[in-house]
C-alpha cells in the first residue's frame, strides 16, 4: 500500500503533493471513533505531526491511516477520490449533491413518570420551535395510554393536542407504537401483540391517523418483530433503540433493507448503522447530537455524522428521546440549511429507495438485560405489577 501511494503521489505532481499535505497537516488527527455516546476515553491511536511535515513523514502517514480511517477521511486528506479508493480497495460513491441528510426527531414521554404537566409543557415547546423554524418538524412519541387519560381526566389538554396537529399537518405527528412503551423482550406474546393492537386503535379512534413506521426510543425489538408489525398493519420499522439501557440491536451498513423475521416475514426496515452505537447505557450517536449538539456534552454535529457515515447513501439521523433533551440551537443553526431536511415517519419509506438488502435477525442478535424493576428486591418485595392492562 506504500509503494502504491509513493508511485501514485509522484503522478499526480507536485501541485497536488503541496494541496495533499496541507489537508494532512490540518486533517490527520481527526479520525473519528466509534463511540456512540461520550468522547472516547481512550487515547487516539495516531500521533500528531507539525504543520511542516516531510514527504517522508507524510508517506509514511499516509500508509498507516489507509488502514486506520475510512474511505471519506482519506478523501477529506488527499483530495482524491481515485486515490483513496486505490489505497482502501473499497469503491464508493460520492454523496449526490441532491441527496439530503434526514434528520428526524421524536419526544418520549407520556403520563407514566413524566406527567401531564411535562407532556403539556413538551408539546408547547416543540410548536414554539415549529413557529420559529419553518423547516423544521417533530413527531410525538408517548405511550398510548396518556391519549386515554387525556380523554377521562385531562378533556382539554387533548384538545390543544388535536389542535396542534391540525394547525402543523405534515410538520407535527403522532409517533405512539405501543400502549404502555413495553421492553418487548420482557412481556409474552399476547402481550407483545395487544400493545401494539391497542396503540393503533387508541390512535385512530383519537387523531384518525397513526404511524406507518415502527419506532421506539427504548429496548423494544426482536426477532419477531416484522411478523407482528405486517401483522398489525405497520408499513415499515426503524430498527434502532436511540436509549440502550436495557439493551441494542444487530448492526447493518445499509440505507434501508428487508429485515426478515423467524417466521420469514419482512418488512422494509432502516437499520442501526455498523458504528453508530450498541452498547448499555449509551445513545446512538446521532440521537446524542441531536440531544446535546452544540454543548459541554456534544461536540460532533450533523456535519460531522454525515461525514462519518458517508458510504451510507441517503443517510438518517433519528432522535427518539425525552422531550426535555433537544436544543435549540442546533435546530437554530440546520434551518435552511442545504442538504438537511427534517423528515417525519410519514415520509421515511418514501425518501429511501426501495429495500434491496436482507437484514436477517436470530434471537440472540438483540442483546439485552433485564430492567431493574422486574427483579424482586432483597427484602422479598415481590416484583412491580404491570402498569397496563395488556
Amino acid at each position: 500500500m506504500f509503494d502504491k501511494l509513493v508511485a501514485r503521489t509522484t503522478v499526480l505532481g507536485s501541485t497536488v503533493w503541496d494541496k495533499a499535505r496541507r489537508k494532512f497537516s490540518s486533517n490527520h488527527g481527526k479520525c473519528s471513533g466509534s463511540s456512540a455516546a461520550a468522547p472516547s476515553t481512550e487515547p487516539r491511536s495516531h500521533s500528531s505531526a507539525p504543520s511542516d511535515t516531510s514527504r517522508r513523514s507524510f508517506f509514511q502517514f499516509a500508509a498507516s491511516a489507509a488502514a486506520a480511517c475510512s474511505l471519506i477521511e482519506l478523501r477529506a486528506i488527499f483530495e482524491q477520490h481515485a486515490l483513496a479508493e486505490e489505497l482502501t480497495g473499497l469503491p464508493q460513491r460520492p454523496v449526490p449533491a441532491e441527496e439530503p441528510l434526514y434528520p428526524l426527531t421524536y419526544d418520549h414521554g407520556g403520563a407514566v413518570l413524566w406527567g401531564i404537566d411535562s407532556f403539556t409543557k413538551n408539546l408547547r415547546s416543540a410548536v414554539a420551535w415549529l413557529e420559529r423554524y419553518p423547516s423544521f418538524k417533530i413527531g410525538l412519541d408517548n405511550e398510548a395510554y396518556i391519549y386515554d387519560l387525556l380523554t377521562e381526566q385531562h378533556p382539554a389538554v387533548l384538545e390543544e393536542l388535536r389542535g396542534c396537529l391540525k394547525r402543523f399537518p405534515g410538520r407535527l405527528a403522532i409517533g405512539t407504537a405501543t400502549y404502555g412503551q413495553p421492553l418487548s423482550c420482557f412481556i409474552n406474546e399476547e402481550s407483545n401483540i395487544r400493545q401494539l393492537e391497542y396503540a393503533r386503535e387508541v390512535n385512530q379512534r383519537m387523531f384518525g391517523t397513526t404511524p406507518p413506521v415502527y419506532a421506539m426510543s427504548e429496548h423494544a425489538m426482536h426477532c419477531q418483530i416484522p411478523q407482528l408489525l405486517r401483522g398489525i398493519g405497520f408499513e415499515g420499522a426503524l430498527m434502532r433503540t436511540h436509549f440502550q439501557m436495557y439493551g441494542y440491536n444487530p448492526t447493518f451498513d445499509e440505507p434501508i433493507g428487508r429485515w426478515i423475521g423467524l417466521d420469514g416475514s419482512s418488512i422494509p426496515a432502516v437499520p442501526t448503522y455498523k458504528g453508530e452505537g450498541a452498547e448499555f447505557f449509551k445513545t446512538t450517536e446521532d440521537n446524542w447530537i441531536l440531544t446535546r449538539y452544540p454543548g459541554p456534552e456534544c461536540h460532533e454535529s450533523l456535519v460531522d455524522f454525515r461525514k462519518k457515515f458517508a458510504r451510507i447513501h441517503p443517510t438518517v439521523a433519528s432522535r427518539v428521546d425525552d422531550g426535555g433533551l433537544r436544543r435549540e440551537e442546533l435546530v437554530k443553526e440546520y434551518e435552511g440549511k442545504p442538504g438537511y431536511r427534517w423528515i417525519l415517519l410519514e415520509e421515511l419509506l418514501g425518501a429511501l429507495p426501495d429495500p434491496e438488502a436482507e437484514l436477517h435477525t436470530a434471537p440472540n442478535d438483540f442483546i439485552l438485560r433485564m430492567p431493574w424493576d422486574t427483579v424482586a428486591t432483597k427484602s422479598g418485595t415481590a416484583a412491580v405489577k404491570p402498569r397496563f392492562p395488556c
